[in-house]
Order: structure tokens, then C-alpha cells, then sequence
């Protein structure tokens, strides 16, 4: 579905939505996501209303900057809500965001674990900034935070 999003055929996306027997939310998710991005916002809206499972990235697929706020209403950030942002933020486009976070997280001493430097590194690559993802990786070498398989595919991209 992922593929059929990317390419503007959400319509293709959708049929193979409908036809899943069992849905997870990051499927409900992606769906939202592209028909918001594709310019369908009232079935946007309808499966925003149908999902089950609403979360910080929910909000943002509905809204890149929806989940903001609440992301912002927490009283103690856990990483696997800065990953569910920069995720957010990094899969809608909104790059600069994304390194501002990144740099709010840092400056909150908050322990980033694998996932993040993916999400991290995957912004700077729909970023177009090269000289930026070198300087993330050096922080990886300086923290001694060892690259997973998936952290050096985001490093491909």
C-alpha cells in the first residue's frame, strides 16, 4: 500500500485497505496519511473517525501538525513518543520540524535508542541534507551507539 501511496494511487492503496482482513494501525495510518496528502481530506476524516486504535502518529496522519499538540500535553516524554513524532514528521514532509525536534530531544538528555537515529536519519534524507546526516552519524560514533541493518539503510536512502 505503502508503494501505491507514494505514487499517488491511493485509490489502488485503498482498495487493497478494504480487502484486508485484519487491519493494524499503521495500516489505518498510512491510508489517512495519503489520503490527506493526495488532497482527499473528507476520507481522510471518515477513517480517522472508523480507526480503533488512536495514537500520536494517528494524529499526525490526520494532521502532520495535529499530534503536536498532543505530544506537547504529555507530562513525561518516553523516546517512543519523540520517535512517533519525528516518525510523523519525517514520513509528511516536514523536515525542518523534524531537526528542530531533534535537537529539543537532545537538549532534553533523553536517551535515543535506534529507532529514533532511523526516524532521525530519514528526515535528513527527505531533507536533502547530506552534510546534515554526516554530522547525525558522527554524533552515533561520539555517543558509541552501534548502527542496526536498519539504521544503515536509512543511511542508503
Amino acid at each position: 500500500m505503502d508503494g501505491y501511496v507514494k505514487y499517488g494511487l491511493v485509490q489502488d492503496a485503498g482498495q487493497s485497505f478494504d480487502e484486508m482482513s485484519e487491519r493494524m494501525v499503521v495500516d489505518w495510518n498510512l491510508m489517512i496519511s495519503g489520503y490527506w496528502s493526495w488532497g482527499n481530506e473528507v476520507k481522510a476524516r471518515h477513517l480517522f473517525q472508523m480507526i480503533p486504535d488512536r495514537n500520536v502518529i494517528t494524529s499526525n496522519a490526520m494532521r502532520p501538525r495535529g499530534g503536536v499538540s498532543t505530544f506537547n500535553r504529555m507530562p513525561e516524554k518516553k523516546a517512543v513518543s519523540w520517535n512517533a513524532m519525528l516518525s510523523g514528521y519525517a514520513q509528511n514532509g516536514f523536515a525542518e520540524e523534524a531537526v528542530e525536534l531533534i535537537n529539543e530531544m537532545m537538549n532534553a538528555s533523553v536517551q535515543a535508542d535506534k529507532t529514533f537515529w532511523v526516524a532521525v536519519i530519514s528526515s535528513c534524507s527527505s531533507h536533502g541534507d547530506p552534510c546534515l546526516a554526516k554530522s547525525l552519524v558522527k554524533r552515533l560514533d561520539n555517543k558509541g551507539i552501534s548502527m542496526n541493518c536498519f539504521v544503515k539503510m536509512a543511511l542508503h536512502d
